[in-house]
């Protein structure tokens, strides 16, 4: 699988290390879930005017969000707010994007949080990978 992580925003500052063990990060959950739905993942990390415009659009939502996944036939795509992760978690916003992408990925893997169990289960995978989550 190919997995690119896009910075496309000017908003917070991102080293390209930190893109780099992303990518390693998301591969590592893809394979540890033993689900491979696309031959390619993107992740991309926008600021609330383009988030705006894609809640609004696909959505039909006002406002900002902090992540929209979209299961796109062979090519997954993760969209997330780096302004939503800094203005939520201040002393580490990479640390909260990290839990949007994490999130995001899990909806393309077939997890959802619509009722309280499916809830209770995706909050117990975004711990299990983010505490393994290497920067």
């Amino acid at each position: 699988m190919k997995i690119q992580v896009i910075n496309n925003q000017k908003v917070l500052p991102i080293p390209d290390e930190w893109l780099r063990s992303t990518c390693e990060n998301l591969l590592q959950i893809v394979r540890s879930e033993g689900k491979e739905p696309f031959k390619e993942l993107n992740v991309i990390i926008v600021d609330d005017t383009y988030m705006i415009s894609l809640n609004r659009e696909f959505l039909k939502r006002n406002g900002t969000t902090d992540v929209i996944a979209f299961p796109l036939d062979d090519v997954g795509e993760i969209y997330v707010s780096a302004e939503v992760a800094a203005e939520r978690a201040p002393e580490d916003p990479l640390e909260e994007l990290a839990l949007y992408i994490v999130h995001g990925l899990l909806h393309l893997l077939g997890y959802d949080h619509q009722r309280p169990e499916e809830d209770k289960i995706m909050r117990e995978k975004e711990r299990e990978h983010l505490s393994r989550w290497k920067r």
